[in-house]
C-alpha cells in the first residue's frame, strides 16, 4: 500500500481479537514481534471480547478505516460448496456498513513472514 504516493502516509493497524484476558498477553507478544519483523510499519491491537460477538468488535475498530483486510476460512475446510457461500455470504453480512473490505485467504502452510520480513542490505 505504502508504495503508492496516495497510502504513503497511511497508518496500518493489526488488531487481532481474542477471547479472554488470560489469551491477551501471549497474543500481545506474538503479533507485536511479528510486526516488528516485518515491512508493515503497522501498529498492534489485541482486543478482548469478553463475549461480545466479533461483528460487533470488527464494526467499532474498522469503521473510521479506509480499507479493511479480513482474513477468511480456507474454501477446501468446508464440506460442500454450498457451506463455503454460506460462510461467505456470513461474511458479507457482517461487513456490511464497513469501508471497502478486502477478503484475504490465509494459507496456513505460506510462510508470510519470510516473505514480509525485512531483508539485510
Amino acid at each position: 500500500l505504502r508504495t503508492d504516493a496516495r497510502w504513503r502516509g497511511a497508518k496500518i493497524f493489526v488488531n487481532l481479537v481474542v477471547p479472554t484476558d488470560a489469551a491477551a498477553q501471549a497474543a500481545r507478544t506474538n503479533v507485536t514481534a511479528l510486526v516488528e519483523d516485518m515491512r508493515i510499519g503497522a501498529e498492534t491491537q489485541v482486543l478482548i471480547s469478553n463475549g461480545r460477538p466479533f461483528e460487533t468488535l470488527l464494526h467499532k475498530i474498522s469503521r473510521r478505516a479506509d480499507l479493511v483486510f479480513l482474513g477468511m476460512a480456507n474454501p477446501d475446510r468446508f464440506e460442500s460448496d454450498r457451506d463455503f457461500r454460506e460462510y461467505y455470504d456470513s461474511l458479507h453480512a457482517k461487513t456490511e456498513g464497513l469501508p471497502a473490505t478486502a477478503f484475504v485467504l490465509a494459507a496456513p502452510e505460506f510462510a508470510f513472514a519470510e516473505v514480509l520480513k525485512e531483508r539485510a542490505v
